[in-house]
């Protein structure tokens, strides 16, 4: 392999040096120097070497990235035919390229290409030449990173910022212990003169690094303790009151998490709760600082650390404060419209295709089509995030007159959170659409007598129930929406809990206060049932609960039944979405035998 003279002239230079650098620079200036040169295909394979040496990168990729390796290729690119493309890609080095990167390796001078060299050997030369690496080159690359952490004084953070996470795993991984010992001292060393109190980047990952969960480094009683004491010590200036950090909580929530799961492993219990507490309390000053609408934000925060701590009445207290912010807190919110035009023609062909074969097919036609198809949801959802990237990476939270309703981004225990959202946000933009065909189906001879029977093709819904469901659909016509909601949000729950025993399970359950008492299992508990999703289907599952029992969603059923809606929420579009999903879980129909 020849290297041209002009690249092996520019790496020299940074051999030569006497101080830190990032190997991008490196990178830079190997490309940089053949700009002007035409290079023969020997030493073409030997600019590449070089070029792609201080190419890769070193942050972490998701599943290890293409080659489950810690190097990885700076860029990836999909070509014509749909294959990836890897810029720098291992795939291109040969036997030659490893034997060069392990000869380079004993002979530079420089700590940082020493390390650089090695860990490529012993990282990616079984990717090359299929086998292993010798493990001299481990322990070089170990050895080369210690040295590059004591020369520099933090201004190759960049690079050290990977390279102290590496270099002990890369101990770890080898099992040396004196190594290990080694790279934990230089590890706290570094920490040490480089870190800035201000700046908790500089020196959290101390705590990661040497004091995680699992699979950590053995340390001495006199790390270990100056490890705490220096968190401590720093937890407890950041959540002074009426300190500088008052204005972000969020600083020593960072320090004070990672000591609360220290203590909690240590089992220092009180000293767990005592952490999570001081971490709620300073969410609570912030609220006071700045307007309603962000206090209702930060005193959410600290009514789930308060829980976290299992101190129920401060959370209860928290949740009090949210809730007496929370109308001022909605006045403050900017209202956003955005205007859709909608050709009349669109509107005429929808209503006349309606009514193309009747009233009764209408009503089924109007019940189908504004069941949200989740799939081509998806698809649409897909589309719109790689369009408006930005708005993809921040989820809204729902903001109700008593506070906080639900966080979309919290899916802790809601993993269909997200996606009921984006349902009931679609179910929304159809609203005009159902008022119109339910309006033109009634103006052309739809009757409640009619309505109900359609419902009634459902061995769903009981027959002794048909009397209130004819009567709620006639309030709706007549205009009784209040009527109506209430009448038939209680028939769609009898049938889907009725629902439950028709396929062989039990519709009642145990009283949760465990005095003996035998209960009726409610919408919810049947719209969490397996074998009623299953008989329901993805689609209409999703539906139901996002118009009826879901936060994130319309939550119609638990809002009334709980005394929740005032008079002016019971309106014509929200009665029209209570007769949508009653002829929608309706459809399902006997199989003939």
């Amino acid at each position: 392999m020849n290297v041209p003279k002009e690249v092996a002239n520019t790496v020299a230079k940074f051999d030569a040096l006497q101080s830190t650098f990032d190997v991008t620079d490196i990178h830079y200036a190997v490309i940089d120097s053949i700009k002007d040169c035409q290079l023969t295909d020997d030493e073409k394979s030997g600019y590449w070497a070089e070029m792609a040496a201080f190419g890769f990168d070193t942050h972490p990729a998701p599943n290890g990235g293409p080659w489950k390796s810690y190097y990885q290729p700076a860029m990836t690119f999909t070509a014509k035919d749909g294959s990836p493309v890897y810029g720098p890609d291992i795939a291109i080095a040969n036997t030659a390229t490893i034997e060069y990167w392990s000869i380079r390796a004993e002979s530079v001078k420089h700590p940082i290409l020493a390390a650089r060299y090695s860990d490529l050997v012993w990282d990616l030369g079984h990717h090359v030449t299929g086998s292993s690496s010798n493990i001299k080159f481990a322990r070089l690359a170990i050895d080369s990173y210690i040295a590059s952490l004591k020369m520099d004084n933090g201004d190759a953070s960049g690079d050290n910022h990977y390279n102290v996470d590496r270099v002990l795993k890369l101990a770890l991984s080898i099992k040396d212990s004196a190594r290990t010992i080694n790279a934990v001292e230089a590890v706290m060393d570094y920490a040490e003169r480089t870190s800035d109190d201000d700046k908790i980047g500089t020196y959290c990952y101390l705590f990661d690094l040497l004091l995680p969960p699992k699979n950590g480094p053995t340390l001495t009683a006199d790390q270990e303790e100056a490890i705490l004491t220096r968190f401590e010590t720093r937890f407890a200036e950041m959540t002074k009151p009426g300190g500088s950090y008052d204005v972000d909580p969020h600083s020593p929530l960072e320090i004070g998490r990672r000591l609360a799961s220290h203590y909690k492993r240590s089992g220092r219990d009180q000293d767990r709760v005592n952490t999570l507490k001081e971490i709620a309390k300073a969410f609570e000053r912030r609220a006071k600082i700045g307007d309603a609408l962000s206090g209702v934000m930060f005193l959410d925060d600290a009514r789930k650390f308060y829980i976290e701590a299992g101190l129920k009445d401060e959370a209860e207290r928290a949740l009090r404060e949210s809730q007496e912010l929370a109308p001022e807190a909605k006045k403050r919110m900017a209202r956003h419209s955005v205007e859709i035009e909608i050709p009349i023609d669109s509107r005429q062909a929808f209503l006349d295709g309606l009514m193309s074969e009747g009233v009764m097919n209408g009503l089924r036609e109007w019940t189908r089509g504004f069941i949200t198809d989740q799939d081509m949801l998806i698809k649409q959802l897909e589309e719109t995030n790689k369009q408006f990237i930005l708005q993809s990476l921040f989820k809204p939270t729902i903001l109700g007159d008593d506070g906080i309703k639900a966080k979309v981004d919290d899916i802790q225990g809601d993993p269909d959170g997200p996606m009921i959202f984006e349902t009931a946000k679609q179910m929304n933009r159809s609203t005009l659409w159902i008022s119109w065909g339910i309006d033109h189906l009634i103006e052309n001879g739809l009757t409640s007598q009619m309505f109900a029977d359609f419902i009634a093709e459902s061995p769903v819904f009981l027959k002794t129930r048909f009397p209130l469901i004819q009567r709620g659909i006639e309030a709706h016509i007549l205009g009784d929406y209040a009527q109506a909601i209430h009448i038939l949000l209680p028939q769609i729950e009898s049938a889907l809990v009725g629902l439950i025993y028709m396929l062989g399970g039990a519709s009642t359950k145990p009283h949760r206060s465990g005095r003996g008492v035998i209960q009726s299992k409610s919408l919810n508990d049947a719209l969490a049932n397996n074998a009623i999703k299953k008989v329901l289907g993805p689609d209409l599952t999703m539906y139901l609960i996002a118009a009826l029992s879901h936060p994130k969603g319309n939550n119609i059923r638990n809002e009334v039944c709980h005394g929740l809606w005032d008079p002016d929420e019971f309106t014509k579009e929200a009665s029209e979405r209570v007769l949508h999903t009653m002829a929608a879980l309706s459809l399902l129909r006997e199989k003939p035998t």
